[in-house]
């Protein structure tokens, strides 16, 4: 069955949820790809990271993230990083 074969107000609402899981799911993919650009950097800098600190990137926030992405380069230790 067609899209097309549905009231225009169904269709909207198919197009709307469709596009809404379509921004979410962009946004979703940016931010994983950021935590895994944290991740690799963390490592790089500071050597195979602790199970906790892996996974306070894993569940981080992009405010989270933005704020550790900053810190990383100047950072001395992990912990000058992964700091609230």
């Amino acid at each position: 069955m067609s899209l097309n074969a549905f009231d225009p107000r169904v269709r909207e609402v198919f197009v709307t949820t469709a596009e809404r899981l379509r921004v979410e799911g962009r946004l979703e993919g940016r931010l994983e790809a950021q935590r895994e650009v944290v991740l690799m950097m963390l490592e790089l800098k500071f050597g195979p990271l602790a199970p906790v600190q892996s996974e306070a990137v894993r569940f981080a926030t992009g405010e989270e993230l933005d704020f550790w992405l900053h810190r990383i380069l100047d950072a001395r230790q992990i912990d000058d990083v992964l700091v609230a």
